[in-house]
């Protein structure tokens, strides 16, 4: 029953994009609106979801290459699974477990010496150890297994490519440059 509505109620974050692109020139256009947006101290979320997101370039610098450190006062947003101000409780469909990969995965992009692409990765192990302890305490047939693989694969993909900006939010939440 978990598999069902998880997929019910994962189906709408399935994204599918498809990018043929250089990335030395979307490395050059990243870092020339960069410079903009910091002279202009304006944040721009449309180049956040196009650059960012789907070119895959995601990362928080400081001046002159300093590694960010962490902050003495951190502010802490530990929220299950959401971001953008949609969040999905996954108790109300009796799949918990992966609330605590969600919370594993915040902690892990306010960590300062964490990459986006490694958290995600984390993100997705931990949610495929969940679907395979399932598969084994409720006798999961193909189907089921299929189906909880499908639900990894929408919420991966979702953080893959609609993350940066909860990750830049994060590592700016804990972490500064020295």
């Amino acid at each position: 029953m978990k598999f069902f509505l998880l997929i019910a109620c994962l189906s709408w974050i399935t994204v599918n994009l498809t990018v043929d692109a250089k990335k030395v020139e979307i490395v050059k256009l990243h870092d020339a609106i960069l410079k903009d947006q910091e002279k202009n101290k304006q944040k721009n979320l449309l180049v956040d979801l196009l650059v960012d997101n789907v070119f895959g370039i995601c990362y928080v610098s400081c001046p002159g290459g300093a590694s960010l450190v962490p902050r003495p006062d951190p502010i802490v947003d530990i929220n299950g699974c959401g971001s953008y101000n949609i969040h999905i409780d996954f108790e109300l469909f009796n799949a918990g477990e992966f609330n605590g990969c969600c919370n594993g995965h915040d902690t892990c992009y306010e960590n300062c010496s964490s990459t986006k692409k490694n958290c995600d990765s984390t993100f997705e192990k931990c949610l495929n150890n969940v679907c395979n302890t399932w598969a084994i305490a409720e006798n999961w047939g193909l189907i089921q297994r299929a189906a909880c693989a499908g639900v990894v694969k929408a919420m991966n993909k979702a953080v893959e490519t609609l993350g940066c900006t909860a990750y830049k939010n994060a590592q700016l939440r804990g972490c500064k440059c020295p």
